[in-house]
């Protein structure tokens, strides 16, 4: 079935058949070391990273340079999501 997923107000994205019963993902693009890479994760996850780098006012490269340089062999997006849900449990764990 076609369908159409509208994510956290970016806008909306058409999804074929094979895709409505997986999770989408976004893919942004930064700049790493000067060489442009791309980075497909949950938008879950691209929200936790948004509210991070406005509270700590700083840039979407600039995280993702600190996450690339700390990950030693893991890949990338896997380290990103690690960083994601280490910083939501810290903000929940500081909340409560």
């Amino acid at each position: 079935m076609w369908g159409l997923v509208c994510l956290f107000k970016r806008g909306c994205v058409q999804t074929t058949p094979d895709q409505d019963s997986r999770m989408p993902l976004l893919k942004r693009s930064v700049s790493l070391a000067g060489h442009q890479t791309s980075l497909s994760l949950e938008p879950e996850f691209w929200a936790v990273i948004d509210t991070a780098i406005q509270a700590d006012k700083r840039s979407l490269a600039s995280l993702i340079a600190q996450i690339d340089a700390e990950r030693g062999n893991e890949p990338l997006a896997s380290s990103v999501r690690v960083w994601a849900l280490a910083r939501q449990s810290k903000s929940q764990h500081t909340q409560a």
